[in-house]
């Protein structure tokens, strides 16, 4: 994943997580219009919260994006998965890694392309 860069980057404020890849956030869209979404974090897939391994991954979600911090959030334009979530590829300020590629690279989720073979 890239560094954000098109029309389809949004800044976002974080409500909460779900899991390490379930995230509330509120978009803003521009011109003072800002909305809720749900997203699946893109191209990732973390352990179920019950599990020690899913705690881990959560509580890495939770340190780096907190309920209240900015980010910015890149999507697929329309682009939804089964469950009707927005899929979104997070980035602090200034760090060219997504926090999708980061949760992979530490072993706290896999690479996931939505069961597409």
């Amino acid at each position: 994943m890239s560094q954000p860069f098109d029309s389809n980057t949004y800044r976002a404020i974080i409500i909460r997580h779900i899991d390490a890849d379930t995230t509330y956030a509120r978009v803003h869209l521009g011109m003072d219009v800002s909305v809720n979404v749900t997203f699946r974090w893109a191209g990732i897939n973390a352990p179920e919260l019950k599990t020690d391994e899913g705690k881990a991954a959560a509580a890495a979600v939770n340190a780096w994006l907190p309920a209240g911090a900015r980010c910015d959030v890149q999507t697929t334009k329309d682009r939804r998965e089964k469950f009707g979530r927005y899929l979104g590829t997070f980035f602090t300020s200034g760090d060219p890694e997504s926090l999708n590629d980061r949760l992979v690279r530490l072993g706290l989720a896999v690479a996931y392309d939505g069961g597409k073979r």
